[in-house]
């Protein structure tokens, strides 16, 4: 009964954290995914481009490019997206919500250096991953009323 109880309740907190570590996003810069990858600098040729994203529905996400501040709002199904048109040379982009920065990185507009790849997002870590923190903590939980369950046999006889 105990061991049920402990893989529903761990059952639960993976749910409910899958959605608060996803909460606020940068889905995409023009056609690059950029979901769970971090960002420092990336290139991009063309400087007609949109970024998008996810964040609770009615949220208001602030784009702040080049110390230029705009505000975009969450949509119903909790998406966002941003449309610039950015000159060729590098610009500062962050992007905040509920007045915390949750990314932000230099874009340059132009070609990419020579040696430059493309953003691989299975080469990046993902932020907000807590599956080895949890399965960890069910463990010990596991192991604690195993010992316990051993203890109160051994006050029975």
């Amino acid at each position: 009964m105990l061991i049920r109880l402990i893989s529903i309740v761990t059952f639960i907190l993976l749910s409910v954290a899958s959605v608060y570590a996803s909460a606020y996003q940068l889905t995409t810069v023009g056609s690059l995914n950029t979901t769970g990858a971090v960002i420092s600098h990336l290139w991009y040729t063309n400087g007609n481009l949109t970024f998008t994203g996810v964040a609770p529905a009615g949220e208001v996400v602030t784009a702040t490019i080049d110390g230029a501040s705009a505000s975009v709002t969450a949509d119903s199904s909790g998406n966002w997206n941003h449309p610039v048109s950015l000159a060729a040379g590098d610009h500062s982009v962050a992007f905040a919500a509920a007045g915390t920065s949750f990314i932000s990185f230099t874009l340059t507009i132009g070609e990419a250096p020579e040696g430059i790849g493309e953003l691989k997002v299975s080469d990046t870590p993902t932020a907000g991953n807590i599956t080895p923190t949890l399965a960890i903590l069910s463990s010990g939980l596991i192991l604690s009323a195993s010992g316990f369950l051993l203890r109160s046999r051994r006050n029975l006889t």
